[in-house]
């Protein structure tokens, strides 16, 4: 029994995860999408409620926004029509503002166009402007935006494999975009990690042709600097997140099978070495990554074995030693494209597909077993491609995904904290008070650590009453007890929401 409580601290001291259920409620049809192209679902949301969604239908961009929990029923067409529209990006900043980019053709090049709306009272969206090399092929575009509003996209250029940047702000006609930079001068394959923090430096995580991982960070208003290696070769999917500390996580996948991650603490440029997140034998893919504010990280990959597959994730604080890669799934069976966000320490929730029966699945982890909980079917409705929108999640908690199936859907958890455990046992004794002036005694408290506290309320005879005190330790000594007199506390654990558990009874006796 000590061995499971020091283990139990331990798991705590790493992530302490509090009660908590997430459900879904019922999805919501935002399109019937009978001409909707692939690889064309985005949305955003900006911590308070409000998003906006994008598909491609019949060659066009077209968007919606949820106001109030409540989805509109008239799409909004931002592009004109148009020729190989294809993987909208979007983002947005706190107040609502929204820019987008996507791939089209002009002039028979593939290029970068970008439109923005601000506010969330706004229907219209601005005239598309082109923001890379209009005379030259690109590719796999990735767009961020600073909680305060600018812009980061990132693309390749198809024939070089160079990656370039262009910053990003709202203008009163079009968005204004800078002047392309170019990233790195190597080769670039797949697709960009791309993330911005409170300070409005982006940071860029990418794998090279020869399967090196690198880095480099972009201060406001900079050039792209400090480029780093954090994998010499091997490299395959890249994920990055960055939180408004300023902290930085990279994850990867290795083409040997091992999922890695490294560091950057907010105001360094220095990484931290790789560490392993998967098990021995392992073969990652498909890599996701998220970082809370209060530094609760999350990595989430596929993992393959004998022609099957399963989720597989782990979890850390920044900083510290990450917990072991633990299965989602109970067996293997066709799993992929997992999305991740981890809200805060109470709060980390994982999505993916099923593949054989083609649904959104959805977990999260139980900081009472330390497990990821049962996982649950979000959709109904059949997905028709393999990769849904990503995961947002607002100020509270609650959870969004947007994919594509016979239409476009939605469908949006309730995040819900149950509060802590109350402390297990406790045991309270009488001893004389040396210090005081009349034969009085201190009743003398002390109770187990609850998971999730963050502090204790001590009652003195009854719950209904106000507490006696407040403490954030597991002890409390009453001092001036008159003899012979019989005392009964309640204590109960509090988390970091306020939310209180039942009660532990201690009685104390004349000793």
């Amino acid at each position: 029994m000590k061995r499971k409580f020091f283990a139990l601290l331990s798991f705590i001291a790493l992530i302490p995860t509090l009660q908590a259920t997430i459900t879904w409620s019922p999805e919501v049809q935002l399109t019937s999408g009978s001409a909707l192209d692939f690889d064309a679902v985005a949305f955003a949301e900006n911590g308070s409620g409000y998003a906006v969604a994008l598909w491609v239908e019949s060659n066009v961009l077209y968007s919606l926004k949820r106001i109030d929990g409540t989805w509109e029923s008239s799409p909004v067409s931002i592009s004109p029509s148009g020729a190989g529209i294809t993987r909208p990006q979007i983002a947005m900043d706190a107040l609502g503002n929204t820019m987008a980019i996507w791939l089209t053709v002009v002039g028979g090049f593939s290029v970068i166009d970008s439109a923005y709306r601000t506010g969330i009272g706004s229907s219209s969206w601005s005239s598309p402007i082109i923001i890379s090399d209009p005379c030259r092929d690109s590719l796999s575009q990735t767009l961020v935006m600073s909680a305060t509003g600018l812009s980061v996209a990132t693309w390749k250029d198809a024939a070089t494999g160079n990656l370039y940047s262009s910053t990003g702000t709202f203008g009163p006609f079009f968005p204004i975009w800078s002047t392309p930079l170019q990233i790195t001068a190597d080769s670039v394959s797949g697709f960009t990690g791309l993330a911005i923090d409170a300070s409005q430096q982006a940071t860029a995580l990418w794998k090279t042709s020869a399967g090196a991982v690198k880095a480099a960070e972009l201060p406001f208003a900079g050039t792209w600097q400090n480029t780093a290696t954090l994998a010499a070769a091997n490299g395959q999917d890249v994920a990055l997140s960055a939180n408004g500390a300023g902290d930085v996580l990279a994850v990867w996948s290795l083409t040997t099978g091992a999922a890695q991650a490294a560091e950057k603490a907010a105001g360094s440029s220095v990484w931290s070495s790789a560490s392993t997140l998967s098990g021995v034998g392992a073969d990652a893919d498909q890599i996701a990554s998220s970082l809370a504010s209060d530094g609760s990280a999350v990595a989430l990959w596929r993992n393959q074995e004998l022609g099957q597959s399963i989720i597989q994730g782990a979890t850390s604080v920044f900083g510290s030693a990450w917990n072991s890669a633990a299965d989602l799934l109970p067996s293997y069976g066709s799993y992929s494209f997992p999305a991740a966000r981890a809200v805060s320490s109470q709060n980390v929730i994982a999505i993916w597909v099923d593949g054989t029966n083609r649904t959104v699945q959805s977990s999260y982890l139980n900081g009472l077993t330390e497990e990821w909980a049962s996982p649950v079917d979000v959709s109904t409705d059949l997905v028709t491609i393999g990769e849904t929108a990503g995961l947002q999640t607002d100020s509270s908690g609650n959870p969004t995904t947007v994919w594509q199936g016979s239409g476009v859907y939605s469908a949006s958890g309730t995040f819900a904290s149950l509060g802590p455990l109350a402390p297990a046992s406790g045991t309270g004794r009488q001893r004389a008070d040396r210090f005081a002036s009349q034969a009085d005694l201190i009743n003398t408290l002390s109770w187990q650590t609850s998971v999730g506290a963050v502090s204790y309320r001590v009652y003195l005879g009854s719950t209904s009453s106000p507490p006696l005190t407040t403490v954030t330790n597991p002890s409390f000594s009453h001092h001036r007890i008159p003899p012979g007199r019989t005392m009964t506390y309640y204590i109960t654990a509090v988390d970091i929401a306020g939310n209180e558990s039942s009660a532990l009874q201690i009685v104390v006796r004349p000793s």
